[in-house]
């Protein structure tokens, strides 16, 4: 029986960052086929790279495991691992970090991953030091108001992409452009925040993602 060692598996899987970006690139868009295609064209890849950094900030080496960690940045936010719950099962250095990740859907409550959801900042993406931008404030806790409601969030944001595709006709340049990528990020984010338990999509999404950094060195042949 052939046995492929660890380190064979990472090697046929991403042997340069190159090769890396283009593994969790792919898994992100089976992971999060809605998410990844609402946005601007060409705007997945320099994401994609911020969350391969963030991910590798965190501990994360192997490329299944950043792979999973980017989709959750994507379907959930970008500071979804700063959410305290969340933070201390990834923290929990008894633990190999792709174990840890994985542990999240056992630990971690569930209101959490509501909170984490809400702990988006579309200037994450954007900035140029993304390390240096802040999650966004979490709400006091209101039984009145309730939890955020991403329908309505994502229907006002609809308006928001064509008022700022309408300003941009006026001065059709690179620089115009500009905004109408942020709202159209924000619009992805709403839309796929809208769409059922954040968990189950969470699990859904890392699941797919491993699984598809690993099947790169499955069809890769050995050198």
């Amino acid at each position: 029986m052939l046995v492929i060692r660890d380190a064979q598996i990472q090697a046929l899987i991403a042997d340069v960052d190159e090769k890396l970006a283009e593994v969790v690139e792919g898994a992100v868009r089976k992971a999060a086929p809605v998410r990844a295609e609402g946005v601007a064209p060409d705007r997945v890849k320099p994401m994609v790279r911020r969350c391969i950094e963030t991910a590798r900030r965190q501990g994360f080496e192997k490329a299944e495991d950043i792979a999973a960690f980017a989709a959750l940045m994507f379907v959930l936010s970008p500071h979804y691992y700063r959410e305290p719950a969340i933070a201390e099962v990834l923290n929990d250095t008894r633990y190999p970090a792709g174990e840890r990740l994985f542990q999240l859907f056992e630990r971690v409550p569930d209101q959490a991953w509501s909170d984490a959801v809400d702990l988006y900042n579309a200037d994450f993406w954007f900035a140029k030091k993304p390390e240096e931008i802040a999650p966004a404030e979490l709400p006091e806790p209101d039984e009145k108001a309730g939890p955020v409601n991403y329908i309505d969030k994502t229907i006002k944001q609809a308006d928001e992409v064509d008022a700022a595709v309408e300003k941009s006709k006026a001065t059709p340049t690179e620089e115009a452009m500009w905004p109408v990528e942020v709202e159209l990020e924000k619009l992805s984010f709403y839309r796929t925040a809208a769409k059922g338990d954040p968990k189950k999509r969470a699990h859904v999404a890392a699941e797919t993602a491993r699984t598809a950094a690993l099947s790169k060195a499955i069809m890769q042949p050995m050198r």
